[in-house]
């Protein structure tokens, strides 16, 4: 008799407390959905009190400014400040006509050196007439930017930290100016906007605390804890995870970021208090935190694939955690710590992640569910095909790192594109998100192992495609690649910052250098700076060697300019440049079912043990438009694009629905079964399985989740 165990897995956030929100509304609405917090809402201009509170969290906040720079290097920027300010108070090199963070961070700087009692410029009333010359000249000039997050968000927490550093401070700023300064932080909130709420709730902390006003105190923490709920009604924090924003787009390490921070703050800041953060509001946090935001940043680089149109800013990709991991575990001792090897696949944003000790991997995709990643403000210009598989191979973490500006568009890591000659063809042409164009777009995962997979059908290129991770290896399968337009069609296998030597690995056991900066050719490997990179052969079958790779293999390995206005039109005109090292394969022009496999190995220290590398326990069984699967000794991994049969040998699978398999010890006596429906449309799925432990053909009726849990990935348990 057959015994059957169902549960959701392939993401450890599942069993976690869920704070009920109504079905959301107009975002901007009065009747919008928000999370239910045991203080009022209310307007500002409340009555001013002594409640102890205000000075508490007022030198919390004080301390965490001054937590940012160790003394020397404070000492080191406030006096770089003071040198170039004018008599007038402000700095030749800042843009007042479109100010951005500048010149009211270096008045935060000044502040905190001249409050703090370790620094050179402590009570120095040269620092003291620098602060408050140059804050005069700013409330007298009220500049604006054209950006609304700069004028609603930025300056009113700017000035607001400035006042909250001079409260603490030998010399306090004159009353007048400090009333002035409050004035001019004070902003309409926009409640529902996630991110951006919990961003304009902050310097509304610091408005309350600054003035003692209760009833402003009390709207700030409703508004700072109202994103830490989950929607999957739409943006914000979502049940697979994942972080929503600018309607259903990814933007984990974006706007996720600014959530987390502003939501560990407000829980620090408030700790211990009446107003301290519910339990489950902070496990949601934590959660998220942990097993998400943190996995996706490796050794202080975060994985481009989370940045949205971030990618395009200078110094995007670095993300210091350090700091904000000591104040969530201060905040939640309870926090959690996820394995060093896990696999996740957040169904509901199209992100699966990766990650082992030598190594994290990640691959994005879109889908008619979700927005593929957005221009917005003229950022992210050239960020088209980052949703069509973008995959980020990372070891030491920093491979992408500033690489934007220089890169080849129409050549990102893991996307099969046209190719294109000029950046237009890489263009966005829409702000702010275009809905993804496939059903068939998601992933499963049992926790340790799991895949990804996508039908692509954009920009006139169609292709099936699948990521399947083991612990050391990543297979990476297209089939059906086909496109009527002129340009060749190409599939990149890396595009990174070059680091080393480039070898191609020969068939005489050995490598042979990359001399020139590009080769085309047919090989059974590449390597560079510590991944190999192999291009399988046939494990036997010559129905599966015709389906394997259907174009030659390129290498381009040498300098690389641009400049960040290129991608981002606030960025430096400037040229930069860099080595860069190039993999791709070319389908040629106009292909009709092209195809492709590859295998990425992040952890190969030398040629040498490349070329050593036992790849014959990895096993094709499938690269076809209908299914793609991978076996590796006793881990299957299968993508049904259609309902079908796979057969290998002994082993038989039928399913009736598109759908992804994953089959651990499946040639054992009780393998362990997990299925998921990309597609997020089947109610049920007949699945038939003839493997060879268990001796009969058995079948079974899978109930499929629903929303928000469709996607998600189901597991059996199989006995005898």
């Amino acid at each position: 008799m057959m015994r059957f165990i169902f549960f959701v897995c392939g993401h450890m956030l599942l069993a976690c407390p869920v704070v009920q929100a109504k079905p959301a509304a107009d975002k901007h609405a009065p009747g919008a959905a928000r999370v239910i917090a045991p203080y009022p809402q209310a307007d500002p201009g409340g009555v001013s009190t002594d409640d102890p509170v205000f000075a508490l969290v007022l030198g919390r906040i004080a301390e965490d400014l001054q937590s940012a720079e160790s003394d020397i290097q404070l000492n080191n920027a406030a006096g770089k400040a003071l040198k170039t300010l004018t008599a007038r108070g402000d700095w030749p090199d800042v843009r007042y006509d479109n100010p951005e963070f500048e010149h009211l961070a270096r008045i935060k700087l000044l502040a905190a050196a001249f409050s703090r009692k370790g620094s050179a410029y402590y009570g120095d009333q040269t620092v003291y007439a620098a602060i408050t010359g140059a804050l005069q000249y700013w409330l007298d000039k009220n500049p604006h930017n054209r950006n609304w997050w700069f004028n609603d968000i930025s300056y009113p927490q700017q000035l607001g930290q400035i006042l909250i550093l001079m409260r603490t401070a030998p010399s306090p700023l004159p009353k007048a100016m400090e009333g002035q300064a409050i004035l001019r932080m004070t902003r309409k909130l926009k409640p529902n906007d996630f991110a951006n709420t919990s961003d304009e709730a902050l310097h509304y902390l610091y408005r309350a605390c600054l003035t003692s006003d209760q009833t402003l105190l009390d709207s700030a923490v409703h508004y700072l804890y109202e994103p830490v709920q989950l929607r999957p009604d739409g943006q914000g924090l979502q049940v697979d995870n994942s972080y929503f924003q600018h309607g259903r787009q990814q933007a984990i390490a974006s706007y996720g970021a600014v959530f987390i921070a502003n939501s560990y703050n407000a829980a620090w800041y408030f700790k211990d208090t009446r107003y301290a953060m519910p339990k489950e509001q902070l496990k949601l946090l934590s959660d998220f935190f942990s097993y998400t935001y943190l996995r996706s940043i490796r050794k202080g680089y975060a994985d481009f694939n989370t940045k949205g149109r971030g990618i395009s800013r200078t110094n995007g990709l670095r993300l210091e955690t350090g700091a904000l991991q000591y104040k969530a575990m201060l905040t939640d001792p309870m926090m959690p710590t996820p394995p060093a090897s896990l696999n996740t696949v957040c169904w509901i944003s199209d992100y699966t992640l990766q990650s082992r000790p030598d190594y994290s991997i990640s691959v994005q995709l879109s889908s008619t569910r979700t927005l593929r990643t957005e221009r917005g403000n003229n950022e992210n210009l050239l960020g088209r095909f980052l949703p069509d598989g973008a995959t980020d191979i990372r070891r030491r973490g920093d491979e992408y790192y500033n690489i934007p500006p220089v890169w080849k568009w129409d050549k990102l890591p893991g996307v099969t594109n046209r190719e294109y000659d000029k950046d237009t063809g890489c263009t966005i042409l829409k702000e702010w998100g275009i809905p993804g164009t496939t059903d068939f777009s998601g992933g499963i995962s049992d926790s340790l192992y799991g895949a990804a997979a996508y039908i692509q059908d954009f920009d006139s290129v169609r292709a099936h495609k699948s990521w399947f991770f083991f612990d050391q290896e990543m297979v990476c399968l297209g089939s059906g690649i086909t496109s009527s337009a002129a340009e060749h069609i190409t599939t990149t296998v890396n595009q990174c910052w070059q680091n080393g030597t480039v070898r191609m690995i020969n068939n005489r056991g050995g490598s042979d250098k990359l001399k020139d900066e590009t080769a085309t050719g047919s090989w059974p490997g590449v390597w560079q700076d510590s991944v190999g990179y192999f291009f399988p052969g046939a494990p036997g079958s010559a129905a599966v060697a015709s389906s394997l790779n259907s174009g030659a293999l390129h290498i381009r390995a040498g300098k690389q300019s641009g400049s960040w206005y290129r991608i981002n039109r606030s960025g430096a005109k400037d040229a930069v440049s860099g080595n860069v090292f190039s993999l791709w394969i070319d389908h040629g022009a106009m292909p009709v079912d092209g195809c492709y496999a590859y295998i990425v190995i992040p952890d190969l220290g030398s040629p040498a043990a490349m070329s050593a590398y036992d790849t014959t326990a990895i096993h094709i069984l499938s690269n076809t438009p209908d299914i793609q699967a991978v076996e590796k000794l006793d881990v299957l991994e299968a993508t049904f694009f259609k309902p079908g049969i796979l057969k290998a040998g002994a082993l038989s699978i039928t399913v009736d629905q598109p759908c992804m398999l994953l089959i651990r010890q499946a040639h054992g006596q009780h393998p362990v079964v997990a299925i998921a429906d990309p597609t997020q449309q089947a109610e049920t799925i007949q699945l038939s399985l003839q493997l060879p432990g268990l001796g009969a053909s058995h079948s079974m009726k899978v109930n499929m989740p629903h929303q928000p849990y469709a996607g998600s990935t189901i597991k059996l348990s199989l006995e005898k």
